[in-house]
C-alpha cells in the first residue's frame, strides 16, 4: 500500500515549492517512504526501492562530480524519487545531474529554498496513509460484498466476477476432482484451454484427489 509520484505531483506543496527535472518516466513509481540524506556517514545502500529521498547535498557540494556520483548512487538503489532543496548549499542543479536522474529514469524534483523538509515529510507521508486507508477501505467494502454474496447463496459466476473486478486475470474454480465449476475472466480475452491446463498443472499438487481414480 502506497502512492505515486505522480499523485505526489499533483499535492498543493509540489506545484508551488518544486520543480520536476528529470525523470517523467518514473513518475509511476511507488513511494512509501520518505527520508532525509544529510549526515556525511548516510548509508545509501540501506535504501530500497519505495523510498523519497529529500536532501540538501551538504554532505556532497563541494564540486558537480560529487553531486552526480551520490545521485548516481541513490539511482542505482532504485529509489522512487530525490527531491535536492536548492539555495542552502549548492544554487542550482547542473544539467548532468539532471541527465543522470533521466537516464535512470528517477524523478529529479529541485525545492525551493521556502520549503521545510519537516513539511514535505508530512504531505508525503499523509498521502501514504490516505492511500492505504482507500485500499483498506476498498479491500474491506469486496468483503463485505462477497461475504453477502455467500450468505444469500449467489452463483460461483458471481462470486467468481467479484473477486475479478478489480484485477486483470482469469479466474477459474474446480471442485476436489478437478471439474470446471465456474470460470470468470476480467482479462482482455481468455486465455485457450491449453494455457489453463498448463497453469493448472503447476498450481495443483501432484497428490490427492485429482491424481487417483
Amino acid at each position: 500500500m502506497s502512492t505515486t509520484v505522480a499523485a505526489l505531483q499533483t499535492l498543493p506543496l509540489f506545484r508551488k515549492e518544486c520543480a520536476l527535472l528529470a525523470g517523467k518516466a518514473g513518475l509511476s513509481n511507488m513511494v512509501r517512504y520518505v527520508t532525509v540524506m544529510e549526515a556525511p556517514d548516510f548509508s545509501i545502500r540501506s535504501l530500497t526501492d519505495g523510498v523519497f529521498v529529500l536532501t540538501t547535498l551538504s554532505s556532497h557540494s563541494e564540486s558537480v562530480h560529487s553531486v552526480n556520483k551520490i545521485v548516481k548512487g541513490l539511482c542505482e538503489q532504485k529509489v522512487s524519487a530525490i527531491g535536492i532543496k536548492l539555495d542552502r548549499f549548492i544554487t542550482e542543479i547542473d544539467q548532468s545531474t539532471v541527465d543522470i536522474a533521466g537516464s535512470y529514469g528517477v524523478p529529479l524534483f529541485a525545492l525551493t529554498k521556502n520549503v521545510l523538509f519537516r513539511e514535505m515529510i508530512s504531505v508525503i507521508l499523509s498521502a501514504v496513509v490516505t492511500e492505504q486507508q482507500s485500499t483498506i477501505n476498498e479491500l474491506n467494502g469486496l468483503n463485505d460484498q462477497l461475504l453477502q454474496a455467500i450468505l444469500h447463496n449467489h452463483s460461483m459466476d458471481d462470486i467468481l466476477s467479484l473477486l475479478t473486478a478489480r484485477v486483470d486475470c482469469y479466474c477459474c474454480c474446480l471442485d476436489n476432482r478437478g471439474a470446471t465449476l465456474a470460470t470468470h475472466s476480467s482479462a482482455s480475452g481468455r486465455p485457450d484451454q491449453k494455457t489453463v491446463d498448463k497453469l493448472l498443472e503447476k498450481a495443483l499438487p501432484k497428490t490427492g484427489p485429482l491424481y487417483t481414480s
